[in-house]
């Protein structure tokens, strides 16, 4: 091949691509909606947890179902089924129970849903972050179900209802906001 041969060779294959981007173009121009969203998603993050591969949750990837079920748990009263519905919905069907069937620990379980509910919220937090936030006890105390459960047995002068501090607990004093007199 010459050098004349090359570049009508190179010119015909810059057509040819610039062919191509043009008709990519026009199809993403034309895209429906459960289309361009089935591309993203291709394109998901996964992670491999004691032998499982699941998705990463993400911003993009949790329901609002999935959000409001995360809000809503509260570990200290929860059933297993509810721990494996929020499970699932954050890693992907079946997650929890590969896990459980694979020996998985509490204390890995407290990191796990640590680090999938703060990468779900768009935090981009490391296994480490996630593991010294459990056991230092900096992690949401939702999430830290046996420090929650001896907590519940002791007096903490917080409401059973709300968790906040109950009013027997409080003196009356009076308001200690200045009064203005006029």
């Amino acid at each position: 091949m010459n050098v004349e041969e090359a570049l009508a060779e190179a010119a015909r294959l810059h057509a040819d691509t610039d062919a191509a981007e043009a008709a990519a173009e026009r199809a993403a121009e034309n895209q429906s909606h459960d289309e361009f969203w089935a591309e993203v998603e291709a394109q998901e993050e996964t992670e491999t947890i004691l032998g499982v591969r699941v998705r990463v949750p993400s911003p993009r990837t949790v329901t609002l179902r999935t959000k409001r079920r995360i809000e809503r748990l509260d570990l200290v009263e929860v059933s297993d089924e509810e721990i494996a519905a929020a499970l699932d919905d954050l890693f992907g069907e079946g997650s929890f129970q590969r896990w459980y069937d694979a020996g998985m620990t509490y204390q890995r379980l407290a990191v796990v849903m640590a680090w999938g509910i703060a990468r779900a919220g768009g935090s981009p937090i490391t296994w480490r972050d996630a593991y010294e936030a459990v056991t230092t006890g900096k992690a949401p105390e939702r999430l830290l179900r046996e420090k929650a459960l001896r907590a519940k047995g002791a007096s903490s002068g917080a409401s059973e209802s709300t968790g906040g501090r109950s009013k027997a607990g409080r003196s009356r004093k009076g308001s200690k906001r200045k009064r203005s007199r006029t």
